[in-house]
């Protein structure tokens, strides 16, 4: 066992077997020893995955000309805020702000970014990488609230850690971790919080015999956070996901937690942790739905690549390329913007969710 392991099996042993959310925040975000707090690299070639911002800067330069467009609608506000949480390597931010700093616009005197990073690593990148821009990290909205101007994340809420339940032919039942020497394993046992079986009612479909679910809670308390701090203004979600429909088909029987590691896919939860990235697939119509409940419309839910098309993506595309991949800016540039929007690429795993909050 590695030293995550001796931790938590010291806990199951001393306390009876944890839930899964319980395990998942440990091997994600223990201080020491978590996924987001280790010194492994996890983003690029040396890492365990690709994100949208790591491909090139024209996903960021996009999304602050998206940011620039939501500030006129808005009334153009005095203070427009941008909150960016889970910033990872800070690659996003920085092309936002550049691409801000360049702009022929009065935004650039107005603009305000913030970061929420729980990751007291990645943090110290980020404020490394972004030297000499006005960034701000916070711990909360509510620091700043009420404030207008857009959240904004990417890939934030496929890393939040999740309850497991499985439909039975007794009904639903929460599946906990269990030790049984050096080997962690799945324990059935009764719903440990009544928030559970409400999430499952209200966002969840008809379930078969035999079907696991992942209900990510944290998700739902995080818009709410983010709704009582906003007065005006816009929440980007960009994440790995589908519809309700979609994501509890029959046909996802075993759900859709996974973790990755050096790009290859873990399907067993147990395998490593603390070394694996654990993720799940996004239940958006829960977003949606818990939004309009709060005041949050939605005014966007698409794919990336219609996403970024929308936004302008495809004016940076030039004709005057060069014949080398490695040097020549503008062919990267149009490689770059090819990779995040064609499908079966970036262009439709991911999807985005814009919705929108009025000041009344």
């Amino acid at each position: 066992m590695n030293d995550l392991e001796q931790i938590i099996s010291q806990e199951i042993k001393e306390q009876g077997p944890i839930t899964f959310y319980r395990f998942q925040e440990y091997c994600l975000y223990h201080p020491l020893h978590g996924y987001y707090n280790s010194s492994r690299h996890k983003i690029g070639k040396q890492g365990d995955f690709y994100t949208s911002p790591s491909v090139h800067p024209v996903f960021g330069e996009t999304i602050a000309r998206f940011l620039l467009q939501k500030w006129e609608e808005i009334g153009k506000p005095s203070v427009y805020t941008v909150v960016e949480y889970g910033a990872g390597t800070g690659n996003m931010a920085h092309a936002i702000l550049s691409e801000v700093a360049r702009c022929d616009s009065p935004i650039r005197t107005v603009f305000r970014y913030c970061i929420i990073e729980r990751s007291p690593r990645l943090r110290s990148i980020q404020q490394e990488k972004l030297q000499g821009y006005p960034v701000s990290w916070i711990h909360s909205p509510s620091e700043i609230a009420p404030f207008d101007g857009c959240v904004v994340s990417n890939e934030l809420i496929d890393a939040f850690p999740v309850h497991l339940v499985e439909k039975t032919k007794n009904g639903l039942q929460e599946l906990y971790v269990d030790v049984d020497g050096n080997r962690f394993f799945e324990k059935r046992g009764d719903l440990s919080k009544p928030e559970i079986e409400e999430y499952i009612s209200a966002y969840v479909p008809h379930l078969i015999n035999g079907q696991k679910i992942e209900i990510n809670l944290d998700a739902l308390a995080w818009l709410a956070e983010v709704g009582q701090s906003m007065r005006c203004g816009h929440v980007v979600t960009i994440d790995y996901g589908y519809t309700a429909e979609m994501l509890y088909h029959p046909s996802r029987i075993k759900g859709t937690l996974r973790g990755f590691r050096q790009h290859r896919l873990i399907e067993n939860p147990f395998e490593s942790p603390g070394e694996t990235d654990l993720t799940h697939d996004v239940n958006f119509t829960a977003l949606m739905n818990y939004g309009e409940s709060i005041g949050l419309e939605t005014t966007f839910f698409g794919s990336q690549a219609e996403f970024l098309i929308q936004a302008g993506i495809l004016e940076r595309l030039s004709v005057n390329e060069g014949n080398d991949p490695f040097r020549d800016e503008v062919l990267k540039r149009n490689m770059a913007i090819k990779h995040l929007i064609l499908p079966g690429v970036m262009g439709t795993a991911f999807q985005v969710l814009v919705q929108q909050r009025i000041n009344v």
